[in-house]
């Protein structure tokens, strides 16, 4: 099902809208029961799994969506995990940062992180994060790291 990024506002799977700021019972409310939950104590987060995706609640609310390449995901016309030139192609609507020593590149003005699209692999091949406009210092910061 094809899945679209709205920038620092959520996401449209199909034609459902799931948005920032939801909690868990509004999200079950769209989308059904999770496949699997997993509560994180450490970066006190709670994490939902669905449709090849993850869902991180910070604070009862969700803040960032992660999304294996088994999505079909789009921002704008770009076909995030099949294009053959995906960073070229955001570069049309945003300026990526450097590849980190990690192997992710972020794109502030859409909220987007990318995982495994540049020089450097990393142990999932490729992985897309959205993020919630409160969240971009979070990504800045994973950046260096």
């Amino acid at each position: 099902m094809k899945t679209t990024i709205i920038p620092y506002k959520g996401i449209m799977i199909g034609e459902k809208e799931i948005n920032y700021g939801i909690t868990q019972k509004e999200i079950k409310k769209i989308l059904g029961e999770a496949g699997r939950i997993e509560i994180d104590n450490i970066m006190d987060e709670i994490r939902e799994y669905r449709l090849g995706m993850i869902f991180t609640f910070i604070e009862k609310k969700l803040k960032d969506i992660t999304f294996s390449s088994h999505v079909e995901l789009y921002y704008e016309s770009v076909n995030i995990f099949e294009s053959d030139n995906t960073i070229l192609e955001l570069s049309n609507y945003d300026t990526p940062t450097q590849e980190s020593k990690g192997g992710y590149i972020n794109f502030y003005k859409i909220g987007v992180s990318l995982g495994g699209f540049g020089k450097k692999k990393i142990p999932e091949k490729k992985l897309v994060c959205t993020f919630s406009k409160d969240r971009k210092n979070f990504y800045e910061i994973l950046l260096k790291v």
